[in-house]
């Protein structure tokens, strides 16, 4: 997350967008596209 300029609050709010949860628990692998987007695997 440092890396990528990402905080804790970035990652549950795109969680809420992108796969309708805020539960970070039920995600497996979180990844940041080269467009900053990011994508999630549960």
């Amino acid at each position: 997350m440092k890396k990528g300029d990402l905080s804790e609050q970035d990652l549950i709010q795109a969680l809420r967008l992108h796969a309708n949860t805020d539960q970070i628990e039920k995600v497996k692998i979180a990844i940041m596209e080269r467009k900053g987007d990011i994508s999630f695997c549960n």
